[in-house]
């Protein structure tokens, strides 16, 4: 008589399934590799697109008013302190941990030099203006900034080795008005160090704008440091106020500048820059052109793809007045 173990039956039946669920684990895990694999370089080339949209702050040129009035409120300058002190949450992504500004109000003592300042602790200051109300000077207007000695050092050696200059020169000097009155608009609690390079003697367009093809490279290396050209898109001294049908001849200016560097092509744009003498009305509005060449160096400094966009648009001191960024 055969005796049949009925009890090891439901033994059986648990590890038939147990294989059969373990099984089905391992090809669905297996399925999930082969997925995973066949979109990994898609998913990392999407990421790679998200952090390099990130990877650098914008640069900017910046129309940095006359003296200090964008500081007191002036009636003309109070639509240009509005967009200063907006600026930074309008069209600055996060805080930057470092500050370049290129000034219209420093030049080189040659053509083919260039200075970097090393960055004064305690904000020195230099007030180069003249026939303000005491509110425009020290004690009661100040900005209190440290320098950023490391990056200036960094710069120095990044120019020396291009062999674009002859002289490259780490110098102590205070900050000029067109550093310091932005600055304290767009970040007034003076907590980010700044430096300030110089522009070139001369004034030539195509030294500015490979002065800022070196500092696009530092813009690549250090994706947190803002690079500000700070001057004015028109600055000629006797037309501010209306005279000489300057409202005409500066919207034409104006009106150029917007459409070729709002084009989309970085080549068009960095041309226009360089030929900018071209431009209609263009001696007129710049009868020296220290306080246009800071947006050659900005434009350039946001390397070989950048597109500019007007960002400030306005009538200041009865011309019209553009500030642009360039991403």
């Amino acid at each position: 008589m055969i005796r049949k173990n009925y009890c090891r039956t439901p033994f059986v039946v648990l590890l038939l399934l147990s294989t059969h669920i373990l099984n089905s684990i391992i090809i669905y895990l297996s399925l999930l590799v082969l997925i995973f694999s066949t979109f990994q370089p898609f998913i990392e080339f999407i990421n790679g697109i998200k952090i390099n949209k990130m990877s650098s702050l914008p640069t900017f040129f910046l129309a940095h008013g006359g003296g200090p009035m964008p500081i007191l409120a002036m009636k003309t300058h109070g639509e240009l302190s509005k967009f200063l002190i907006e600026l930074p949450k309008t069209y600055i992504p996060r805080k930057p941990k470092q500050i370049i500004v290129i000034s219209a109000h420093w030049e080189s003592t040659s053509n083919s030099a260039i200075q970097i300042s090393t960055g004064h602790e305690n904000g020195e200051l230099l007030y180069d203006y003249y026939g303000f109300p005491p509110q425009a000077y020290a004690p009661h207007l100040t900005y209190k900034v440290n320098g950023a000695l490391e990056l200036s050092s960094n710069i120095y050696n990044l120019f020396k080795s291009s062999s674009m200059f002859e002289n490259v020169e780490l110098v102590s000097r205070g900050f000029d008005h067109g550093v310091f009155i932005p600055l304290k608009l767009m970040y007034p609690e003076a907590d980010i160090p700044v430096i300030q390079i110089s522009l070139i003697g001369g004034l030539n367009p195509t030294d500015h704008v490979n002065l800022g093809k070196i500092l696009s490279k530092v813009r690549e290396d250090n994706n947190d440091v803002l690079i500000i050209g700070s001057g004015m898109s028109f600055h000629n001294m006797r037309a501010f106020g209306g005279g000489s049908n300057a409202m005409e001849k500066s919207v034409a200016f104006h009106n150029y500048l917007r459409k070729n560097i709002e084009t989309n092509d970085t080549t068009n744009m960095i041309n226009t820059l360089l030929t900018w003498e071209d431009g209609p009305e263009a001696r007129f509005c710049h009868p020296r052109e220290e306080h246009l060449i800071p947006l050659h160096v900005a434009a350039a400094s946001a390397g070989p793809n950048a597109n500019g966009k007007m960002i400030y648009d306005n009538v200041l001191m009865g011309v019209k007045v553009a500030s642009f960024m360039f991403e």
